[in-house]
């Protein structure tokens, strides 16, 4: 498990204690409020992670590249993407910085990166279209992941839009029980296997890079001063 899928969970922990009533057979007009309020909030945070989780990636995969210059199946994946157009996403990706015309590879790596930090940034929703921006440039091919998680993230990222564009009067109350066990059983299990798949690639990118906690730094600093010499 990742720092930030950790991070996420304890978030759902709290939003659905302070938020989500307990299941009942009828509810109040606030506790449907409530329940509108949190579905809103965890779309939020699912996003949050999503984006999070792939720009740790995308450091991380920078980091080992310059340390190495080994090549590995996010940084191949990542320049097919952005030298192909983004053609097998099929959408319009003109928004995206330009790519380095230069035939240096370190160049043309390197402007990969940034236009996939730049689609990160502008992510706006989990549904499968957004997905397939995020993952596939990272390796991460949809078949790799639970097509009925794919479906039910696509349909959660509809109710959230529903909830936030449209009067409540336009909207069927949502069922608490219903939007707990969906998150549970199915959201939740999916999200756990990306963060694992996220977590595959990058560990067939390399070793990890180790640097010096500020600490340690500091400490060298000064032994360097001491003595004279580098340490």
């Amino acid at each position: 498990m990742s720092p930030e899928y950790y991070n996420f969970l304890r978030r759902l922990v709290l939003l659905q204690k302070h938020l989500l009533p307990p299941i009942k057979p009828v509810y109040s007009d606030e506790e449907y409020d409530k329940t509108r309020g949190f579905i809103t909030l965890v779309h939020a945070e699912i996003e949050a992670f999503v984006e999070d989780r792939c720009s740790y990636v995308l450091t991380e995969t920078r980091t080992r590249w310059q340390a190495s210059r080994n090549a590995n199946r996010i940084l191949f994946a990542l320049y097919a993407m952005c030298y192909s157009g983004w053609s097998a996403l099929n959408d319009d990706m003109t928004a995206l910085p330009k790519l380095s015309r230069q035939f240096d590879l370190a160049a043309r790596v390197g402007s990969s990166f940034t236009q996939y930090e730049h689609l990160v940034s502008d992510n706006n929703g989990i549904t499968e279209p957004n997905l397939k921006k995020l993952l596939i440039p990272l390796s991460i091919r949809l078949s790799d992941l639970d097509p009925n998680w794919l479906i039910e993230m696509t349909n959660f990222g509809s109710s959230r839009g529903g909830v936030v564009h449209k009067s409540w009067k336009a909207n069927q109350p949502p069922d608490p029980g219903t939007v707990s066990t969906l998150i549970r059983t199915i959201l939740l299990p999916g999200l756990n296997r990306l963060d694992r798949e996220l977590t595959a690639v990058l560990a067939a990118a390399g070793p990890q890079v180790q640097t010096k906690r500020i600490r340690d730094r500091v400490l060298s600093a000064y032994r360097m001063i001491a003595t004279g010499r580098l340490s």
